[in-house]
C-alpha cells in the first residue's frame, strides 16, 4: 500500500502537485532485479498518462487487499467471499473460534518464505504473488503488524470521505 497510503496523505496534505512531480521523475525499476541483470526502466509517470488521479491509486492498492489480486483472496479477515482466516497471532488461534475477528491485514505474499511451515507450504518456484499460505504458523507469509493495518484503515477513510461519505 505504500503508494496509495504516499498519494492518499500527499492529497490530505494539499500536497498532490509536489508528489505528482517527483513521481514523474522519479527513476524508479520496473521489477525487483538480481545483481548482473540489465535494469529495466519504468516509464516515468506512466500512470497519469492513463488519466490516473491520486484517488485511484490509493482505490487500486485498497483493490489489491480486498482481493484484486494473483490469489484473488482477501488479505483482510473477515472481508469478502474469500478472506484468510488464519493469521499468525496466537490469541487468534488460541481462542477455539473459527472465524477470525474481521479487519485484521496480512502481510500477504512473500516469495521467500522464512518460517519452517511457510517454506513447506509453499512449493518450490511458486511464483511470488501466489507465495501464500492461510495458516497461522506461517508468521512470513501472514503475520499482523499495526504498520500494515493502519495504512489500510487511513486509505479507506480517505476513499469513504472522497466519494462523499462519512
Amino acid at each position: 500500500m505504500k503508494h496509495g497510503m504516499t498519494f492518499a496523505i500527499a492529497d490530505v496534505l494539499g500536497l498532490e502537485d509536489r508528489v505528482r512531480k517527483a513521481a514523474e521523475t522519479a527513476e524508479l525499476p520496473k521489477k525487483w532485479r538480481r545483481p548482473g541483470e540489465p535494469e529495466e526502466k519504468a516509464v516515468p509517470g506512466h500512470r497519469e498518462k492513463r488519466g490516473w488521479n491520486m484517488r485511484d491509486h490509493a482505490a487500486a492498492q485498497l483493490d489489491y487487499l480486498m482481493g484484486l489480486n494473483a490469489l484473488g483472496i482477501s488479505y483482510v479477515t473477515g472481508n469478502g467471499e474469500r478472506a484468510y482466516n488464519n493469521p499468525h497471532l496466537r490469541p487468534a488461534y488460541a481462542d477455539g473460534i473459527e472465524a477470525c475477528m474481521p479487519g485484521m491485514v496480512s502481510g500477504g505474499p512473500n516469495a521467500h518464505p522464512a518460517d519452517p511451515d511457510g517454506k513447506r507450504l509453499v512449493p518450490d518456484g511458486t511464483s511470488a504473488m501466489k507465495s501464500f499460505a492461510d495458516d497461522w504458523r506461517c508468521y512470513s507469509l501472514n503475520e499482523i503488524t499495526i504498520y500494515w493495518n493502519s495504512p489500510a484503515v487511513f486509505v479507506t477513510a480517505y476513499l469513504k470521505e472522497k466519494a462523499g461519505g462519512r
